[in-house]
């Protein structure tokens, strides 16, 4: 039980997608009973799934699905981020926040600049 709670921690602290998760764990089993199923049917050969035109198609188009963010993150030029970043986001940065402002993960250095500013404000 404490393995599953450190589990989801870690998992909500560093903002992994709960949606895939719950759908991999509820079509799992299903799709490994069908896989196993489908092979037993064939005597063991897995050239099943590529046969078939359409079949083979699917396979190839999922294999690019699933290799292409690879492929352009070792394409892309070094120091160059993957998306663009809005203006507000760099003046986050500068002032020390990360992470969202929904969950309030700040670093050490902005929350003692915001402390040593609210005293002077008042003063």
């Amino acid at each position: 039980m404490l393995l599953f709670g450190v589990a989801g921690y870690l998992l909500n602290r560093y903002d992994f997608p709960v949606v895939p998760m719950i759908i991999g764990l509820v079509l799992g089993g299903e799709l490994e009973e069908q896989l196993r199923l489908s092979l037993t049917l064939s005597g063991g050969d897995p050239t099943l799934f590529v046969r078939q035109p359409i079949a083979a198609g699917l396979l190839l188009l999922t294999a690019a699905v699933l290799v292409a963010p690879a492929v352009r993150a070792v394409r892309r030029p070094r120091g160059r981020s993957p998306r663009r970043s809005c203006p507000a986001t760099h003046r986050q940065r500068a002032a020390g926040v990360t992470g969202s402002p929904a969950r309030g993960r700040t670093s050490r250095a902005a929350r003692a600049r915001a402390q040593s500013i609210v005293p002077r404000a008042m003063a």
